[in-house]
């Protein structure tokens, strides 16, 4: 690994006074493991850090991938990494004690269906034991995991039952030795994924799924109020949107960032642009926001500031700019835009920044683009760190 740090203030722009006090840079670093350096994974550890699970490959190697876990701060500072190699694809994983649970799924599918493995794992990522899940998915499905109340594991997954036409998400309940306690399927018009799964305030769960009607060629947010057991308390369906993220705001409510597709009749042309939707606790909408001032935007993640404001962190492709930038942008608690930057290095392959919020301090962790033209594996980890 390959750290290289340089700190200093940003040079003074033509932005406002207003505008220059906020989210000053102070500093930035890299991280490389080799030509090309891809994030796939990002999620907090229970220890209050960040855990990257990286790929990587060699400049004299470029068609032999290795992977990596890195472990960095909310500053953005390495703590350790280590090589790590699954037999099948990360999907999600939960950390408990000394322990993850991971789930893995098939992609060797030839265009079949694919299937999901659910693994333990110790802190240095030994291998444990494996329970296959002998269930059909569909290649592009999903499937997420949490920890309830009463250490048992809660799993969702999109299925199909084959040579039917029926499909659906199901839910299943695991105890830590990975013996299946129960299981339900509950069967979907249209093709469902499941997206994110996150407790309520009464110590039930917000499953995030995203629903796709054929008919109406409409894409929706499908959000889901579960119990403890999977068992279903309401769902309500929000339409023409893409969902990336889901969180708990400190006032109680619940805010979805994701995208949706638009076409403008003249051109014929499709433009992926950014979506924030904010809902009371019961589902009730509050407010939503577009963001469509780019051909093409892609989310990151979101979090909430000290003053109670959000941050929201994307890839975008400008109109008149081949290259992709990263992009952050601010939105108070009424939906208003207030700050926005567009950072003039580009981005990695198919990539978009993170950002993590410490005492004083947002850090966005992304990849750069550092190679020539004809060279497009050569990027590092990009470590930028901003006032809050």
């Amino acid at each position: 690994m390959t750290l290289v740090s340089c700190n200093g203030q940003e040079k003074q722009t033509n932005r406002d006074k207003e505008t220059e006090l906020h989210f000053q840079e102070i500093g930035e670093s890299s991280i490389s493991f080799g030509g090309h350096n891809s994030i796939l994974n990002f999620k907090a550890t229970a220890d209050n850090n960040y855990l990257l699970y990286l790929r990587t490959n060699q400049q004299d190697n470029i068609h032999k991938d290795d992977f990596y876990f890195l472990k960095i701060s909310p500053k953005g500072d390495s703590i350790n990494s280590l090589p790590i190699s699954f037999e099948n694809f990360l999907t999600d994983y939960i950390e408990l004690d000394q322990f993850y649970y991971v789930i893995t799924t098939d992609l060797r599918t030839m265009g079949g269906y694919t299937k999901d493995f659910l693994n333990k794992y110790d802190k240095n990522w030994k291998l444990i034991w494996s329970r296959k899940i002998n269930k059909p998915k569909y290649p592009d499905g999903s499937t997420v995991l949490t920890l309830t109340r009463n250490n048992e594991i809660l799993l969702i997954a999109n299925e199909f039952i084959p040579k039917t036409t029926k499909i659906g998400i199901s839910f299943r309940r695991y105890n830590l030795d990975g013996e299946l306690i129960s299981e339900n399927l509950m069967f979907t018009k249209g093709h469902s994924k499941p997206i994110s799964i996150i407790q309520s305030a009464d110590n039930n769960y917000y499953l995030t799924a995203e629903q796709y009607d054929q008919d109406a060629n409409i894409n929706s947010l499908w959000l889901m109020k579960l119990t403890q057991k999977g068992d279903t308390i309401w769902t309500k369906k929000y339409p023409n949107f893409y969902s990336c993220q889901t969180i708990l705001t400190t006032n109680g409510d619940l805010l979805f960032y994701g995208s949706n597709y638009s076409q403008t009749e003249e051109q014929k042309t499709h433009y992926h642009y950014l979506k924030i939707i904010s809902l009371d606790t019961e589902g009730n909408l509050k407010w939503q926001k577009d963001i469509k001032q780019n051909y093409y935007e892609k989310p990151g993640n979101v979090i909430e500031t000290q003053s109670g404001s959000y941050l929201f962190s994307s890839t975008i492709t400008p109109v008149k700019d081949k290259g992709d930038r990263a992009y952050v942008f601010e939105l108070d608690k009424n939906g208003g835009l207030t700050f926005d930057r567009k950072f003039e290095y580009s981005v990695g392959i198919s990539s978009v920044p993170f950002l993590i919020r410490t005492e004083g301090q947002i850090t966005i962790i992304g990849q750069k683009w550092i190679g020539k033209f004809g060279d497009p594996f050569h990027d590092i980890i990009q470590v930028t760190k901003l006032t809050e």
